[in-house]
Parts: C-alpha cells; structure tokens; sequence
C-alpha cells in the first residue's frame, strides 16, 4: 500500500473552501445537494482561490517596474482595460472599464504593466470607490508621477441582481492625485481624454487652424489688393 501524501496547502484549503460552499448551499436550496450539483462546491472553490481572488497573492508594488533605460515627462494614458471584482458586501460581481492615465516625472513603465495592476487589484474583495483609489495610489507611489487619475466605470450584479430591481446603469467613480488635485482644469481635460470626450485643444479652432492662424488669414481678407 502506497503511503498518502500529504496535502498542499492548497489542496487543503480547496477542500476547505469545497466544505463551507457545500454547507452554504444545503442552507441556501434546503435540502442536500446531489447529481450535477454535486461537484459545484469544488468548482467553486477553485475559481474563487485561483481566479476571483488571486490578487491578494500579488503585490502590486512589484509590477509597476520603472523602465530604467527610458525617461519622459509626456502624459501616459490607457483607456478601455476590461475587468471583474466582486463587492465585499455580498460577494456578487461588478464589471467594466478601467481608464488609467499618468503624468511622468521622468519614471515610465511599460504599457502592459498597466493591465496587469489592474488584475492584481481587481481580484479582491472591496467596493469600486476602494479600487478606483488603490489603483491611482498605486500608479503614484510606484511611479512618482506629477498626477495620476483613474476613471471606472462599472455594472453591478448585486444592484441589478437582487430583488426587483432591474438594470442598474453604469457607476462611474474616479480618483486623483498630484497635479489632478490641485489643478482643476487639468483634472477636467484628463476625465474629458479617459472617458473619450475629449474635445479640441487650447488655442485649436476646428479644422486645426490655430486662433493665430485664423487671425491672419481675417487680416489677409481684409487688406486692399
């Protein structure tokens, strides 16, 4: 007879977290789980330990890794990143975008550390106005950029979900910090550029003369021939 081996922790800990899903559902339904529901605990332990809370494995600190052969001061913006959470107060899903946008200081990172912070914080229980920070806090204390800001915009199953309540819409909650505090017309243009409505530039009539530009072609007209 071959000797058992022992249990990795994960191992244990599935088993564990098989054991409080089958309870759950005996409560939830009333009455013992059996046929095709009866290997649903264990699915459901493994993407709740291998998926749905994953990023309290990671560290965040640890992926926003300075370029260390490029140097810029010119605005970095990432619009559209997809992703799910689930809301500390009733385990169900949220989901939607993610727009990141920062001001360097000199320190860069490459683009597709941008959608890897926001699995890594993603990934864990809390509410969107708590993400919607962690992520700007984390582009500005990994980075040191002049300003960050983070715009979320999210569905939430536990509001359309429960009850009668239907859809829900879109919640939009954002965060900022350095320059994207102090400056509110900074702040303005950066939410106008990460939700996509951003409109011409100071100083840029449309058609892309310039107001200078336009004044003299004015002047051109006016002058006798």
């Amino acid at each position: 007879m071959k000797p058992r081996r022992p249990k990795t922790d994960r191992g244990a800990d599935l088993e564990g977290m098989a054991r409080g899903v089958r309870e759950f559902l005996r409560a939830a339904i009333g009455s013992d789980i059996e046929g095709e529901l009866a290997r649903t605990p264990g699915r459901v332990a493994r993407a709740w330990k291998d998926d749905l809370l994953a990023g309290y494995r990671e560290n965040p600190a640890a992926i926003l890794t300075p370029l260390r052969s490029e140097r810029s001061r010119d605005l970095v913006a990432l619009r559209g990143i997809e992703f799910v959470s689930t809301c500390s107060h009733h385990l169900l899903p949220f989901h939607g975008t993610v727009h990141l946008a920062y001001l360097p200081d000199g320190r860069i990172t490459g683009i597709s550390r941008l959608p890897k912070l926001v699995r890594c914080l993603s990934r864990r229980l809390q509410i969107q106005e708590d993400l919607t920070r962690r992520l700007a806090d984390e582009l500005a204390s990994g980075l040191r950029p002049r300003g960050a800001a983070c715009v979320i915009e999210a569905a939430h199953l536990c509001m359309s979900a429960r009850g009668g309540r239907g859809s829900s819409g879109t919640v939009v909650t954002t965060a900022f910090t350095g320059i994207y505090v102090k400056d509110s017309r900074e702040r303005s243009q950066i939410v106008s550029l990460l939700l996509g409505r951003a409109g011409p530039r100071r100083g840029v009539r449309s058609g892309g003369r310039s107001r200078k530009e336009g004044s003299a072609r004015r002047a051109r007209r006016r002058s006798p021939r």
